[in-house]
Parts: C-alpha cells; sequence; structure tokens
C-alpha cells in the first residue's frame, strides 16, 4: 500500500509542479498566466504535507509537526487555488466583476485563513479535531460553491472548461469526508486519491487551454509564410442555415486553411460600462494581454476574413455587432495617424461576406454596406466580395436552384490567389 500511495503522490506533485511551470513558460495571456500560477500553487502547498507523507512511510522519524504544519499550508493554497478560479473564470468570460460575488469570494477567503490559523485545530499535534474540521471548512465549502455556479452557468461557452463544474464538485464530494472524518475514521482517507483525480483533470483542461492560445500566437507566423489563413466568422445561429451551407462552399472553394469562430457559441457581449472602463484602461497603457482583447488579436493576424451573417431585419444578427464591438481597438486592430485619420494594424486585405434571405435582400443591404465601410475605413480591407441568395422562402421559389446559383457564383468570385 505504501508504495503504491507513494507513487501516486509524487506523480501527482511533479504533473502539478511541472504543468504549472509549461503554462508559465506558454503563457501568453493574463488568463493564461493565471492558470499556471494557479496550478504551481496547488502543487507546492500540497507538497509540503504529501513529501513528509511519502518520508513517514518509509522512516521512523517522528513527522508530527511536518504532517500538521503541511495540512495548514495546503488549506492555505488551496484557498488561494479557488480564489485565483474565480478571477480565471471572470477572465475566461470576460464577465464584468460583480461587487457582491467578489466581496463574497474575499470574506470566505479571509474567514477560511483566520479559522485555519485558531490553534484548536492542532496543527502542530497533527490531530484530527472533527469540530474543527468542520468549522474551517464552512467557508472553504462556501467558496467551492461559488466556483461551481460560475462554471456551470458558463458551461456551454467555452467547450474545453464545460466540465470544470463537475470536477470541483466531484472534488470536495471526496474532500469533505476525509477534512472532517479521517481521523476517526482512517479508511476515508483513500478519498483522497479520486478527489486528487479531479485536480489532475482540471490541470490537464488549463494546460490544453494554454497550449492551445500558445499555438494561436506562435504558429501562425510560421504558416503564412506559405499559406493565406483566412477568419471564418460564423454568425448563424441554425447549424441547417443555408447560409452557413454557402460558407462552407465557399471555404471548399477558397482552399486556404482558416480558423472558425462560432459567435453563437463563443457569445461576446456588448460592451457595458464597467467593461468599457476596464477596456480603456489597457489601451491607455497598450497591454492587451487580457482576454477580452481574444477577438481582436485574432482577427488582426488574419490573412482573409469570411464572414457568414444571415438578413436579419434588415441588417445581421445583434451578435456579429458585438463581435465588431470586440474588435474595433484602437491600437491593436487600427491607430489614428497624426492627422486623426484611421489606419489599420492588421494583415488582411479581403472579405468575403456572404448572405441569405427569405424574402428580397433591397439594393443597399444595410448589413453587408456597413461592414464593408467599416472594414475599408478602420482595417484597411477595401477588396470586398458579396455573395447573396434571397427570395428563398417566397411562395414558388425553386430554393435548391437558387442556392446552386449562388454557389456558381462562388466558384467564380472566390478563386485564390
Amino acid at each position: 500500500m505504501k508504495y503504491g500511495e507513494s507513487s501516486f503522490d509524487i506523480l501527482y506533485l511533479l504533473t502539478a509542479i511541472i504543468c504549472g511551470i509549461v503554462m508559465l513558460l506558454l503563457s501568453q495571456t493574463g488568463v493564461t498566466k493565471k492558470m499556471g500560477i494557479a496550478t504551481l500553487i496547488l502543487g507546492i502547498g500540497d507538497a509540503f504535507h504529501l513529501v513528509p507523507r511519502v518520508i513517514k512511510h518509509f522512516s521512523d522519524a517522528n513527522l508530527t509537526a511536518a504532517l500538521g504544519i503541511g495540512k495548514l499550508i495546503t488549506s492555505v493554497t488551496m484557498t488561494v487555488f479557488y480564489v485565483l478560479m474565480y478571477y480565471i473564470w471572470k477572465d475566461l468570460y470576460g464577465e464584468p466583476q460583480q461587487k457582491q460575488t467578489k466581496v463574497l469570494i474575499w470574506t470566505m477567503f479571509f474567514l477560511r485563513i483566520a479559522l485555519c490559523l485558531f490553534p484548536q485545530n492542532g496543527w502542530l499535534k497533527n490531530s484530527s479535531n472533527m469540530l474543527w474540521g468542520i468549522i474551517r471548512n464552512v467557508p472553504f465549502t462556501a467558496l467551492g460553491v461559488i466556483i461551481v455556479i460560475l462554471f456551470y452557468k458558463s458551461r456551454q461557452k467555452i467547450r474545453l472548461f464545460s466540465f470544470i463544474w463537475l470536477y470541483v464538485t466531484l472534488s470536495f464530494i471526496f474532500y469533505i469526508p476525509v477534512a472532517v472524518g479521517a481521523g476517526l475514521l482512517p479508511i476515508l482517507g483513500m478519498l483522497m486519491l479520486p478527489k486528487t483525480i479531479c485536480y489532475v483533470l482540471i490541470i490537464i483542461t488549463f494546460l490544453l487551454y494554454t497550449s492551445n492560445d500558445s499555438k494561436s500566437y506562435t504558429s501562425k507566423q510560421g504558416l503564412a509564410e506559405s499559406n493565406q489563413i483566412a477568419l471564418f466568422i460564423n454568425a448563424c445561429a441554425r447549424p441547417t442555415s443555408r447560409t452557413l451551407r454557402l460558407a462552407k462552399t465557399a471555404l471548399d472553394v477558397n482552399g486556404n486553411p482558416f480558423e472558425r469562430l462560432d459567435l453563437f457559441s463563443e457569445n461576446p457581449k456588448p460592451l457595458n460600462y464597467k467593461n468599457l472602463l476596464k477596456r480603456e484602461q489597457y489601451i491607455e497603457k497598450s497591454d492587451f494581454s487580457d482576454s477580452m482583447f481574444r477577438f481582436a488579436k485574432q482577427f488582426k493576424n488574419a490573412d482573409e476574413i469570411l464572414i457568414a451573417a444571415p438578413y436579419w431585419d434588415m441588417s445581421f444578427p445583434a451578435i456579429l455587432k458585438c463581435y465588431i464591438e470586440s474588435i474595433c481597438v484602437n491600437g491593436l486592430t487600427f491607430r489614428y495617424n497624426e492627422n486623426g485619420i484611421p489606419e489599420s494594424l492588421c494583415k488582411a486585405k479581403r472579405l468575403i461576406y456572404i448572405t441569405t434571405a427569405g424574402g428580397f435582400i433591397p439594393e443597399t443591404d444595410y448589413g453587408y454596406h456597413y461592414i464593408k465601410q467599416l472594414f475599408g475605413d478602420l482595417f484597411g480591407i477595401k477588396d470586398a466580395v458579396y455573395i447573396k441568395a434571397e427570395g428563398l422562402d417566397i411562395d414558388g421559389a425553386d430554393t435548391e436552384n437558387i442556392i446552386k446559383s449562388a454557389e456558381e457564383e462562388i466558384n467564380l468570385k472566390i478563386k485564390q490567389g
């Protein structure tokens, strides 16, 4: 038993510490730095408890104080980890800080730390006082519940983080019986194994996100030497969208590698007062490390832009306007010269705009012409290709033939090079 448990503990600590260091080395944004720091804190903090445990298995030395102090340090670092989880959530989803949530998070943090420092915990004697095990874990559990709720509500926005709420929930389900009752029933200590696995799953999620984020920064330059990289902005709400069908045809005809951005999955938010102030502060410092600039960075580095947006209410879906707000960043995607004229900082030279309508689109398509003007003036994209399929739902319309005619137009207008 001692060999299996010791091997597991050492493997976990190496995984956490190495992954934390790798994340910090790969980190390109504020949120990935927080992931690396959180992982490193978790691994180093757990080491204070797990290393004496491993030594205890193979030594007769009196490690009572070391084990107890190790538990205290781990209790503190685990609490810090969950506070960082809150800020990771906020950065990931671009959510404005809710004052009540922030106050509650920090209240639970300081209450937990204060309770851990009471001598009644018996850390130096490595005692297991059930009453104080319950007391000090009440604010810690409350902190965990807040994190679970936040990630659960946001679970559908970023696929990679869909199950973080579940990992955190399970970690607490396994941890609480150990923290409270392991002193009376030592067999409960076995629950630390699945609890640790939950932490490893969180760490792996962080590492995958950091790796993907790093690749999006480092791989584009190498690819661009031989290929043009298109950014496909999908503003179609329906998986069976006819606009989406035409966009897929355009991507096939174009032939270039492309990055796909599904707006209804990413769900960019409109700027509100808090986010506007936050954004202005970052722009003033020319600091674009925050995740709120991720769309603008992606847009800036694309060689070509393809937008698929159905014709809604004389224009396009509102979510596309929210996206446009997020990419219009002075100093990142454009700048003003000494005469106050905007100059592009983007690579793209061509815009392909695809739309479909059940009825007929007037001569002035307010959606397309707005984007054409904006992209031309701010982003220097003067070459614009407009593809539309209209009248699709008019009684007697040959819908399939209209779609095929639009696909033929795509073949004529959108040719690589």
